[in-house]
């Protein structure tokens, strides 16, 4: 079974969409302060739209045991980012 990275990213951008409905409906419905609302959006299109659609695509052309060690890499450069950006030794 084989989906186009298009079809992948909106499957992708309808279960983050649910999963904020569904936790948005079963709290207290807190919402953010209006002066942070763009950059709110601005976070969730960089990394439920350009990071799944570019992932996506970029599943087409190498194995994916080589989009898999880059996924499971991320996590690790994100945090040796962060403790560099903010000068902390975890």
């Amino acid at each position: 079974l084989q989906f186009e990275p298009e079809a992948v990213t909106a499957l992708r951008l309808l279960g983050a969409g649910l999963v904020c409905a569904v936790s948005w409906a079963l709290t207290d419905r807190w919402l953010p302060p209006r002066r942070i609302l763009g950059q709110i959006f601005a976070t969730s299109l960089g990394s439920v739209l350009v990071f799944s659609t570019l992932i996506a695509l970029a599943m087409k052309r190498v194995p994916s045991t080589h989009g898999g060690i880059a996924l499971a890499a991320l996590p690790a450069a994100t945090a040796i980012y962060a403790s560099l950006r903010d000068r902390l030794n975890p």
